[in-house]
C-alpha cells in the first residue's frame, strides 16, 4: 500500500470518459492509501475515517452513457415471471416488522421497478428513483409504477414522507452516499426503516482476490463498505442501525471493465460454474450467521437494517 497526498487535479479523462478526482464522502478528506489499482483507477482507504473509495471517478454523465449502451444487458424484465420473488419476500418481512406494518416505500434506483411491484404486491404504496431512462419508461409501462427519473437529491421528496427507504446494490454506486443518506433521513419519517444492501470490502474473498474480487466493478462501483464504515455513516446521517447481516462469496473473476473497453460482451460462466456457486453459498450462509452474530463479518455482501432517530 501507498499513501496519497492530496489529488491537486480534479478533472482528468479514462479511456476518452470524463473522469474526476475526489475527496471522501464521508469526512471530505483528501489523504488516503491506495489498496490496489487496476485500469488506471485507484481503490485508496481514506486515512481519517477508513471509506474506501476509487479515484479517479467517471462522472454521472459518462457513467449515464455506458448504462445507455449496455442496458439490454443489465436488463431483468424477463426475470422472476409473476410471483414475489422470495429474496424480495425476505426484505419486506423485514422492514415490515420494523415498520409495524406495509407503509410508503421508496426504492432508490430501482431499475425496471420489480422490487416495488412486489411491494405493491405485498400491500405497500411504493415510489421509485432511476437514472436510467429506458429503466423508467419501462417499469411505467409494464408495471403501472410510479418512478421517478434522475437522482435522489433532485426530486425533492416532502419530509417524512415515506416509513422506508431501501437501497439494494446502489449506495456503492452513489458519488455522494454520505449526502444521498442525509437526504434520506430527511424524507424519512422518525422511526422510519432503512434498508442497505451493499458488498463488504473487509471480507476473506476480498482479502484473498484483491482487485479480481466479485465486487470489484469499475466504473459502476464508485465507494466500497465495511461494516464498521457503513454504521458510522448510517449512524452520523441520522439512523440508528438494527442490525448488520452477510452473505455469499462473490466470486467472479471476470473483468467487466477490461471487457468494456475492447467493446466485447461479458463472459457467460458455465452453467456447472453458477450452479456450484449457489450451492457454495448456501451450504456457507450457517457459518457466516455464525459469524456475524458474534461480530465477525466474512460474508461478502452485506444487508444493513436500520431505523431514522427522532433527530437526526
Amino acid at each position: 500500500m501507498q499513501s496519497d497526498g492530496p489529488n491537486r487535479a480534479t478533472e482528468t479523462c479514462v479511456d476518452g470518459r470524463d473522469a474526476r478526482f475526489v475527496r471522501c464522502s464521508q469526512c471530505g478528506h483528501d489523504r488516503s492509501t491506495t489498496v490496489f489499482a487496476r485500469h488506471g483507477f485507484a481503490w485508496q482507504r481514506c486515512e481519517r475515517c477508513r471509506l474506501v473509495r476509487v479515484n479517479p471517478q467517471l462522472t454521472q454523465e459518462s457513467i449515464g452513457e455506458i448504462y445507455s449502451v449496455g442496458y439490454a444487458d443489465k436488463s431483468r424484465t424477463t426475470a422472476g415471471g409473476e410471483m414475489v420473488l422470495p429474496f424480495h419476500r425476505a426484505i419486506l418481512a423485514r422492514l415490515t416488522n420494523l415498520c409495524g406494518s406495509p407503509g410508503r416505500l421508496l426504492d432508490v434506483g430501482c431499475f425496471e421497478g420489480r422490487f416495488l411491484r412486489d411491494a405493491r404486491e405485498l400491500g405497500w404504496e411504493v415510489a421509485g428513483t432511476e437514472i436510467s431512462d429506458q429503466a423508467v419508461a419501462f417499469a411505467r409501462e409494464e408495471h403501472g409504477l410510479d418512478i421517478h427519473l434522475g437522482p435522489l437529491a433532485s426530486h425533492s421528496f416532502p419530509p417524512a414522507s415515506f416509513d422506508a427507504v431501501v437501497l439494494n446494490d446502489v449506495i456503492e454506486h452513489l458519488p455522494d452516499p454520505r449526502g444521498a443518506l442525509e437526504e434520506v433521513a430527511r424524507i424519512l419519517r422518525p422511526g422510519g426503516s432503512l434498508y442497505v444492501w451493499t458488498p463488504n470490502f473487509d471480507c476473506p474473498a476480498r482479502r484473498v482476490a484483491g482487485p479480481r474480487w466479485g465486487a470489484v466493478i469499475f466504473p459502476w462501483h464508485l465507494y466500497y463498505f465495511t461494516p464498521a464504515t457503513l454504521r458510522r455513516m448510517v449512524h452520523e446521517t441520522g439512523f440508528a442501525a438494527q442490525s448488520i447481516n452477510t452473505r455469499s462469496w462473490l466470486l467472479d473473476f471476470r473483468d467487466r471493465y477490461g471487457a468494456l473497453k475492447q467493446g466485447h460482451s461479458l463472459p457467460v460462466r458455465p452453467r456447472l460454474v453458477r450452479r456450484g456457486l449457489r450451492v457454495l453459498d448456501a451450504a456457507s450462509s450457517p457459518v457466516f450467521n455464525w459469524f456475524d452474530r458474534r461480530g465477525h463479518h466474512w460474508g461478502a455482501q452485506m444487508e444493513l437494517l436500520a431505523t431514522r432517530k427522532d433527530r437526526p
